[in-house]
């Protein structure tokens, strides 16, 4: 699948500037969001509707499920660490995916364990909390503005 995109940038560069620009001003826009005068950070406490318990499972599942970063971690990355020579491939495909769920669940677990403690620290200190959305805004829009000027061409930036 990664072969393909690669070959579909490589044959058409305008598909990858596309792309790359379109991400570029997804990332100034979060940034203004942030920056903005009145913005608000994304840290910051607000109230939420309640939710079931099915529901939230559902829409962490189907996030999950739908998540494209998993894919294209299966395609490329993966099967650099899968050698016939050490045994079944299927089953060493199996470990290398259970250590990737397992690594993904101790990172979301941490998150979902600190996130709590984070908002309230910065509901407390409104200063940090601005001080936050200045760096965070900062940040995305100098990623936006490398992404937009970087000349490396589909082919290469794919490899």
């Amino acid at each position: 699948m990664s072969a393909g995109i690669a070959t579909a940038f490589a044959l058409v560069p305008e598909i990858y500037l596309a792309i790359k620009l379109a991400g570029a001003g997804y990332l100034l826009w979060l940034a203004w969001k942030a920056i903005r005068p009145g913005g608000r950070s994304p840290v910051a406490p607000q109230e939420l509707t309640q939710a079931g318990d099915r529901k939230l499972f559902l829409m962490g599942f189907l996030t999950c499920l739908l998540d494209p970063k998993v894919a294209i971690l299966c395609i490329s990355l993966l099967p650099q660490f899968v050698a016939p020579a050490r045994g079944h491939v299927g089953l060493q495909e199996l470990l290398l995916g259970l250590t990737q769920i397992a690594v993904g669940v101790a990172g979301n677990a941490f998150f979902i364990v600190t996130a709590g403690s984070v908002a309230g620290f910065f509901a407390r200190h409104p200063l940090w909390q601005r001080l936050h959305r200045y760096v965070m805004g900062t940040a995305l829009a100098g990623f936006a503005v490398r992404i937009a000027t970087e000349r490396t061409g589909a082919a290469v930036a794919l490899r």
